[in-house]
């Protein structure tokens, strides 16, 4: 072996590690990631892949796959143009950084990914780090709760945690949501991984590690306290019964809905702490005269927000610049908590039509949920399941506002790419 090829060896392992290292960092504070994340950036750039010939051709079977990614860059650009009109060229020039990462994806895609990189290793690395991830949360949890145990092993004071009324096992660590998240991809991972695991460990032993996942998982969305995993959780059983159902399986699918559904509402009702003792009327309440107008803040910033679309519905206030656009909505209102927490628009496609306008925003929207149908076969199964967490979730949080929601659209559409790779190969 010559010195060139013991180079691209090396550069395609390192490079194979670094994104290993990425997804298991995904369910932590990212400034971890964001280190793997370079790292297989730039040894992706030293494999000198780009120097070669891009591994697409102007055909439709090979161009469709890319569209995805392609979007976010065109989202990229856009955002660009937008800088020469927004008030706050220092958050527009943020948010900018932010996505240029969807632009170093795209062209990492075009060119290839190493060979080394399979999908069956990633997704197994998915699920394993957040199953690792909720017992090192719930360790944390209690041991932050219980201090003086901790320094001092004659101190008996501890504090007794009830685990089925723990409103946010990540603290503020780690974002509930962007945590959550993760634990819902690592869901339908586990069944796009059965046959692989089957053909291991045997279909016994399958069935028995898949359930005990499936538990673990469910509970640590459950105690996450992000009410949004939870609808995604229902939306990804029923996605997967339904599956069960087309496949001839009937009985297995039926019985997957009923048992999710019941269990999952058993859940929310009497132990879902962020909903105990409050009604939905109470969730929805607004009043704009109050200092704080809602119980649920996301509703007030809605309503605030979709006062006035005429303002920014033609091309947008700039990228980056919602937050200040409904900052000064809040002053004019007399809302002090909200002005101090400077509260974006928790929702995705609310924040691109503020942003960008009315038709960025029907673009975005088309663009999040048409994702599965730029597939085939098993890979548009795995894209449904995977686009169903990332698209309900922008419903509820700005999800490109922050590193964590980049990341975990990238990932998403990093692993759809390597399904997609070796399904056509087959």
């Amino acid at each position: 072996m010559n010195f060139l090829e013991k180079y691209r060896n090396t550069v395609d392992e390192v490079n194979r590690l670094s994104l290993i290292a990425f997804i298991l960092m995904l369910p932590y504070p990212n400034y971890i990631a964001r280190i793997c994340w370079v790292v297989f950036l730039v040894t992706w750039l030293l494999s000198g892949r780009i120097l070669h010939k891009p591994q697409i051709s102007l055909t439709k079977e090979s161009l469709l796959p890319l569209v995805p990614v392609l979007g976010m860059v065109a989202y990229f650009f856009w955002g660009m143009l937008s800088v020469a009109w927004a008030e706050d060229k220092a958050a527009a020039w943020e948010q900018i950084g932010r996505l240029v990462n969807f632009l170093c994806l795209a062209i990492v895609l075009i060119w290839g990914v190493s060979d080394r990189i399979r999908w069956q290793q990633c997704l197994n690395t998915l699920v394993l780090t957040a199953i690792i991830s909720v017992a090192v949360y719930m360790f944390l949890y209690y041991w932050l709760h219980n201090t003086e145990r901790a320094f001092d092993k004659f101190n008996d004071m501890t504090q007794t945690i009830n685990w089925f009324d723990v409103e946010e096992l990540t603290m503020h660590i780690k974002h509930r949501l962007y945590y959550s998240s993760i634990l819902c991809l690592a869901v339908p991972s586990v069944w796009l991984l059965h046959n692989s695991w089957q053909e291991r460990f045997g279909r016994t032993k399958t069935v028995v590690y898949s359930s005990v996942i499936y538990i673990i998982l469910t509970w640590g969305i459950l105690i996450s306290g992000s009410r949004q995993s939870l609808i995604t959780l229902i939306v990804i059983a029923i996605t997967l019964a339904l599956i069960s159902i087309v496949r001839k399986h009937k009985a297995t699918g039926f019985a997957l809905i009923i048992t999710s559904l019941m269990v999952i509402c058993v859940c929310l009702k009497l132990f879902h702490p962020r909903l105990q003792d409050t009604t939905f009327k109470e969730i929805v309440a607004y009043n704009p005269e109050k200092g704080n107008p809602a119980l649920e803040p996301r509703i007030a910033i809605w309503h605030v927000a979709l006062e006035n679309p005429e303002q920014y519905s033609l091309y947008g206030v700039g990228i980056g610049n919602a937050p200040r656009y409904l900052l000064k909505k809040y002053e004019e209102k007399n809302w002090p908590m909200y002005v101090a927490r400077q509260y974006a628009p928790h929702n995705q496609y609310l924040s691109v039509w503020i942003e960008l306008g009315v038709l960025a925003m029907l673009l975005w929207l088309c663009l999040s949920f048409s994702i599965p149908l730029f597939y085939k076969g098993r890979t548009r199964q795995a894209a449904l399941l995977y686009t169903e967490t990332t698209a309900l979730a922008m419903f509820t949080e700005s999800v490109l506002g922050k590193i964590d929601g980049i990341f975990l659209l990238a990932a998403t559409l990093l692993l759809i790419y390597l399904i997609n790779r070796e399904e056509q190969t087959k």
